[in-house]
């Protein structure tokens, strides 16, 4: 969800507050189009004039497929602007929140990113001036130093690689199910995918969608295959009379805590609403745990170059000290 999907549903939230009809909301929009990346409001409007309803027009299009159940019932209802201004929270919150998991991570991407480029350097510049001067005073050249040098002959096929296995990984990084297997990094991006699904249910069951449709809502937005066969089963067992809690706990793919608090809300009457908090504890959790590997990271990346460059300047000086040992 982008910064021109979120103004797009708070600005209709607003302008229908001011008592301005739909149409009329839609048009000032078209008029004025700015930001909203992928949404053709003509097509909304050309899909309600032809008779069809905002909630049919949006799924159309194949935006806010989270949001499509709740906007339905909010049609319905009489409380589409209430929806909307919900949705745009909801949206903007997770926008937010993965704006903050990026900048956490710029960091350690940086030193990472430098710390390669320094050590190229030092394989494609410095190295060769050293090994030219080993070479032109016939300087014995021990074992380790042989290694450095034989790698730093290879910095073409080494670099090459490197550039052919980006787009590898980035192909696998775009499959949501292998991020779950990363270590460490995977516990984060399941529990976010999880406080996903929680506030999707949570707040389609606040709008008062039902439970059902709720879930295949869920379902149907679910960006993982893995928790969207989960969310599945649930719908399933919700579907054959069974509670959501049950349904949950046997899905076994939520924390028993995401488990216990939708037990509570089942038997309080306040189901969506604790669902919503459980995605929140989600988040914060997932949070936690990212700061705590970025603190990690940083360290761990800084020694690692350090006893990298450290290693291939012992290599370099030990030739050197040879030499001075016979000179003495």
């Amino acid at each position: 969800m982008n910064d021109g999907k979120v103004m797009f549903l708070r600005q209709i939230s607003l302008l229908l507050r001011s008592g301005i009809p739909l149409l009329r909301v839609l048009n000032i929009l078209n008029d004025q189009q700015k930001g909203f990346a992928g949404i053709k409001i003509a097509k909304i409007i050309h899909k309600i004039e032809a008779g069809g309803s905002f909630s049919e027009a949006l799924a159309e299009g194949g935006n806010f497929r989270e949001f499509i159940s709740s906007i339905r019932i909010a049609e319905n209802s009489g409380t589409l602007e209430e929806s909307l201004a919900r949705a745009a929270d909801l949206a903007e919150s997770k926008m937010n929140f993965k704006k903050g998991l990026i900048k956490s991570m710029a960091y350690p991407a940086v030193v990472l990113s430098l710390s390669f480029v320094c050590l190229i350097f030092l394989l494609v510049f410095i190295l060769p001036m050293f090994t030219r001067m080993f070479s032109d005073n016939s300087i014995p050249i021990p074992l380790i130093t042989r290694i450095v040098i034989s790698v730093s002959d290879q910095w073409l096929i080494i670099i090459g690689g490197i550039f052919l296995l980006v787009p590898v990984v980035f192909c696998l990084w775009r499959n949501i199910d292998l991020r779950f297997k990363i270590p460490y990094l995977g516990g984060v991006f399941r529990r976010l995918h999880l406080a996903e699904a929680c506030h999707n249910i949570g707040s389609q069951l606040e709008a008062g969608v039902p439970a059902i449709e709720s879930i295949r809502s869920a379902r149907d937005g679910a960006a993982s295959k893995k928790i969207s066969n989960s969310i599945a089963e649930i719908l399933s067992g919700v579907g054959s009379g069974r509670s959501f809690s049950r349904t949950l706990h046997d899905s076994g793919i939520f924390p028993p805590f995401v488990v216990q608090m939708a037990m509570v809300g089942e038997e309080s009457g306040a189901l969506g609403k604790m669902l919503v908090t459980a995605g929140n504890m989600l988040e914060a959790q997932a949070e936690e745990s990212l700061r705590k590997i970025t603190l990690l990271i940083e360290p761990a990346a800084t020694l690692t170059v350090g006893l990298i460059v450290g290693f291939i300047a012992f290599s370099v000086m030990m030739p050197l000290f040879s030499m001075m040992g016979s000179m003495l």
